[in-house]
C-alpha cells in the first residue's frame, strides 16, 4: 500500500482530517470565571481560527470587577414577637450568572424605622407592631425582605406609642 505524501504538518495524518476539522470552525466564546470565590473575575474571548501553521488561539482577557445585577437577602421573611426582638439579615450580591460577588458594601435600611430598625451590618431590632421592607442595596441594586413585629395581646396604639 501506498501512501501519498501530504502537505500537512508531519504530525498530523496523511489525509489532514485533524487540521481541517481543527480549522473549519472560527468559534468565538465568552466567559466569566470566577477565581475561587474572590471578587477578581476574568471575562475571556476565546478566538479559535487557522493561521499558515495549523489552528491559532487567541485569549483576550478583561479583568474588571463584575457587575451586580441582583441582591438576594436572607431571610427574606421573618416576624418577631417582642419589641427588643432582634434578627440578623445576610445579603447576597450577585453578578449576572448568579456568582456571589464578595468584599463588595452593602447599605442597609428599614422603610418604617418605627416599626424597625436595622444597623450597617444587618442587625434588625423589633421597635413596634406592624410590618416594613428591610433593603440592602449593593452596587446599585436593591434586595428586600419582609419583616414584621406582632405583638400578642396588644393593640397597635399601645405597641407603637401612636
Amino acid at each position: 500500500m501506498t501512501r501519498r505524501r501530504s502537505n500537512h504538518r508531519r504530525d498530523l495524518p496523511a489525509s489532514g482530517h485533524l487540521r481541517a476539522s481543527a480549522c473549519l470552525a472560527a468559534h468565538v466564546a465568552s466567559a466569566t470565571f470566577s477565581i475561587l470565590g474572590s471578587l477578581a473575575a476574568l471575562t475571556a474571548l476565546v478566538l479559535v481560527g487557522c493561521g499558515e501553521r495549523g489552528p491559532r488561539i487567541v485569549v483576550l482577557a478583561d479583568s474588571s470587577p463584575p457587575t451586580v445585577v441582583d441582591v438576594e437577602v436572607f431571610p427574606d421573611r421573618v416576624t418577631l414577637f417582642s419589641l427588643g426582638d432582634t434578627v440578623r439579615f445576610a445579603a447576597a450580591p450577585l453578578d449576572s450568572v448568579g456568582n456571589v460577588i464578595e468584599d463588595v458594601t452593602v447599605v442597609w435600611a428599614s422603610r418604617d424605622v418605627g416599626i424597625a430598625s436595622i444597623t450597617q451590618d444587618g442587625l434588625a431590632l423589633a421597635r413596634g407592631q406592624g410590618q416594613t421592607v428591610v433593603t440592602a442595596t449593593a452596587g446599585g441594586v436593591e434586595g428586600r425582605a419582609f419583616l414584621a413585629v406582632s405583638l400578642q395581646g396588644t393593640s397597635t396604639a399601645a405597641a407603637t406609642g401612636r
